[in-house]
């Protein structure tokens, strides 16, 4: 006897299945590619869709699904604890803002800031307290 599965659970289970494209050591991979590209600011959701062969669509819903935020906010939250791994690995602000695809480091300054609220340098002499 067949039986009538909600789009919920397929869904569900789709995600569970998935899930690993998603993990941080790929995002790693998607945004050190999108950042030898030289291409602006953060990736885009549907860049990082396409890096993974899904559609933007079901990667928005999927990561969604799993972190409870839009992908958008994901993706920065990601870049911006990728940031912070660099600048405590004793990367400078200048190599920091060029490695994640930054042209120039007061507009890597400024993002930075907007997500924290203090600058890099701040934020490095509080760590080091």
């Amino acid at each position: 006897m067949l039986t009538r599965v909600s789009t919920t659970a397929c869904f569900l289970n789709w995600a569970q299945n998935y899930t690993f494209l998603l993990n941080p050591p790929n995002f790693c991979q998607i945004i050190s590619k999108y950042s030898l590209s030289r291409t602006h600011g953060f990736p885009t959701l549907r860049y990082c869709a396409l890096e993974l062969f899904l559609s933007p669509n079901y990667c928005g819903d999927l990561i969604l699904h799993m972190t409870d935020d839009t992908a958008s906010n994901d993706i920065r939250r990601f870049v911006m604890q990728r940031v912070q791994q660099l600048l405590i690995g004793g990367a400078n602000i200048a190599q920091t803002a060029e490695q994640l695809g930054f042209d120039y480091p007061q507009h890597f300054t400024r993002v930075f800031k907007k997500c924290y609220g203090v600058s890099p340098s701040a934020y490095l002499k509080q760590r080091s307290r």
